[in-house]
């Protein structure tokens, strides 16, 4: 057997803390997103999306044992079928633990922030406009209190 693709994540700079895809028997509401000018978008809904991410080594550690400049968090958005990274994002100065949720056409991961000293929330919409060129949104929810940080860590496991 040989191998169709592979990705390399090389071992002294990225180390992967969290993966997460979609359910194999979700049922997708809509294929399109109108939006408030009438244009349609059309959701990028594969099944053999996989979210990926991943920290520099010496951050794999409780949240407070590197400081801001020395942690580093990337998030992929990856094809399995074909291998092809469809969105890189790099959080600078973040840290896990990692817990992410994959459905439909987005994702939604919550990390810590060390620069601010805070837990975010990060929303990532795939669109896959005219079958040719794919577009990203990207959103991040920073809760303001640590109700809302212990809530929406709960509401993350819940979704799983």
């Amino acid at each position: 057997m040989r191998d169709v693709w592979s990705i390399v994540f090389p071992a002294d700079s990225e180390k992967i803390v969290a993966a997460a895809t979609r359910s194999l028997n979700e049922v997708v509401h809509t294929q399109a997103k109108v939006t408030a000018d009438q244009e349609v978008m059309y959701k990028y809904v594969s099944k053999n999306l996989l979210f990926l991410a991943t920290v520099t080594p010496k951050v794999d550690g409780p949240i407070g044992s590197v400081t801001p400049d020395e942690s580093s968090m990337v998030v992929y958005l990856i094809d399995t079928v074909i291998g092809r990274i469809l969105h890189r994002m790099t959080h600078h100065g973040s840290q896990g633990p990692v817990q992410a949720v994959v459905s439909e056409n987005w994702v939604v991961y919550h990390h810590f922030n060390l620069r601010a000293h805070r837990y975010e929330m990060s929303v990532i919409e795939i669109y896959d406009q005219a079958r040719a060129v794919l577009s990203c949104w990207v959103e991040k929810y920073r809760p303001q209190s640590l109700d809302d940080v212990a809530a929406h860590r709960a509401i993350v496991n819940t979704m799983k």
